[in-house]
């Protein structure tokens, strides 16, 4: 479940063979703010945000805590740890379209590797992230 300020959105699936769990987020299509980047973002993530206009980098790394919001609601129900937003790095394609986002296991030793992909869309507004954990890369 993710809302916005006049959205939400819900994402269900039924856990197989093939699917461990699944994350979804939603969030205006604006740029992160400033002050929340050294927070969010690790250094690989800040360093994907550093070319173009501030707006532009400000708006990827928006994409990129959607995405970490989208991993954590997938991680949640299996380890039942809250994670902070650097306990996971999002490598973003370069279409801009997809993400894996990649646990590092500084929180929780059980989430080093398990990687989630995920997929972004831009639409009337607003920034969607979705992920699974397809059930072979769970431990």
């Amino acid at each position: 479940i993710s809302h916005a300020d006049d959205l939400c959105i819900v994402s269900i699936g039924r856990k197989s063979p093939s699917l461990t769990s699944l994350g979804v987020d939603v969030e205006k299509d604006t740029g992160l703010d400033p002050e929340l980047v050294d927070m969010v973002c690790d250094e690989l993530e800040k360093a994907a945000c550093a070319d173009g206009r501030i707006e532009d980098r400000l708006r990827l790394a928006k994409v990129i805590f959607s995405a970490k919001e989208s991993v954590y609601k997938c991680l949640y129900p299996i380890v039942r740890t809250v994670l902070d937003f650097k306990d996971v790095h999002i490598q973003l394609d370069a279409a801009g379209n997809t993400f894996t986002g990649t646990a590092n296991g500084t929180l929780h030793d059980g989430l080093a590797g398990i990687a989630c992909n995920g997929r972004i869309l831009h639409a009337e507004g607003y920034i969607y992230t979705s992920c699974i954990l397809a059930a072979g890369n769970s431990r």
